[in-house]
């Protein structure tokens, strides 16, 4: 996903930002892929910075940019994202998301709450 694709989003950004002139301050996630995402590609969260990186390099981009590991379920999946340098870490929670609670009476919640 996007680490193969930062030559067309560093594009966009130039485009935008001609634009914008001098208001223009944003500093994009380059590098982004989650767990299953690869494992489905078969790349490593180094590859996938690796990718950005020459990406970044080869389009002249000077200014800073990130890498965010993405749908993190459990801290298990954190060392590979972390040793490869990565700067922002994206959370999935939904495992632990309590679905009913939108339907349930405050008591419920309440006593939910309060086994938290």
């Amino acid at each position: 996903r996007i680490g193969l694709a930062t030559r067309g989003h560093i594009a966009a950004l130039r485009h935008v930002a001609n634009l914008q002139h001098s208001t223009f301050n944003v500093q994009p996630i380059f590098a982004q892929q989650s767990v299953r995402e690869n494992t489905r590609t078969g790349r490593t969260p180094q590859q996938v910075l690796n990718d950005a990186r020459r990406a970044v390099e080869a389009a002249g981009w000077d200014a800073p940019w990130g890498a965010d590991a993405d749908h993190l379920k459990s801290l298990d999946d954190l060392p590979p994202f972390v040793a490869a340098g990565y700067t922002f870490f994206t959370v999935d929670p939904g495992a632990h998301v309590d679905n009913a609670a939108a339907a349930d009476p405050l008591f419920v919640l309440e006593e939910k709450a309060h086994g938290l």
